[in-house]
């Protein structure tokens, strides 16, 4: 959806909800659905703790790439006003709120308050990483893209704590 958000303009570019379904999308999805039925204690340790050992370096190798891709790129190209808007109210406002309703709805923070929070967390971050490599990846102005997440990331800093507060005011 950021890719399609942010290249829109440039030229006609089609969306297709196929390109939703990827390898971690697939895997995230299962991994919840493990998860929220308990099925978890039906894995051996040793499958559990390689996925674990391969979890933790995800964040070192993922800060590691954002620099490497932010520092090969030039803020100076800021994506128009409209993409930037759409962006935000898609990232800031309707995800967020979408994933609070669907956790109160389904009262997965009475049951897993741990989980819950990271939903919250993970609804209002900024997009970091995967929006700049699926850019690069499947195409897009790289230049734009690491514009909007300068901006992203300001408005960050606001939209994070009100989520957080706001799902533990509700629950």
């Amino acid at each position: 959806l950021g890719k399609y958000f942010v290249t829109s303009d440039d030229k006609k570019v089609d969306f297709n909800f196929k390109t939703l379904i990827t390898p971690p999308a697939v895997a995230n999805i299962i991994s919840l659905i493990i998860v929220l039925l308990g099925w978890q204690n039906f894995f051996p340790d040793v499958f559990v703790k390689s996925v674990d050992l391969v979890g933790q370096a995800a964040v070192p190798i993922a800060i590691f790439v954002l620099g490497a891709t932010l520092g090969s790129v030039s803020l100076k190209k800021i994506p128009r006003l409209v993409n930037i808007l759409r962006v935000l109210v898609v990232k800031y406002l309707m995800l967020p709120a979408f994933t609070i309703f669907l956790l109160y709805y389904f009262k997965i923070g009475e049951r897993h308050p741990l989980l819950a929070d990271f939903f919250v967390i993970q609804a209002a971050a900024a997009p970091a990483t995967g929006l700049i490599i699926q850019v690069r990846a499947y195409g897009g102005d790289v230049q734009k893209v690491a514009g909007m997440m300068f901006v992203t990331y300001i408005v960050c800093l606001i939209a994070l704590p009100f989520w957080i507060a706001l799902w533990h005011t509700l629950v």
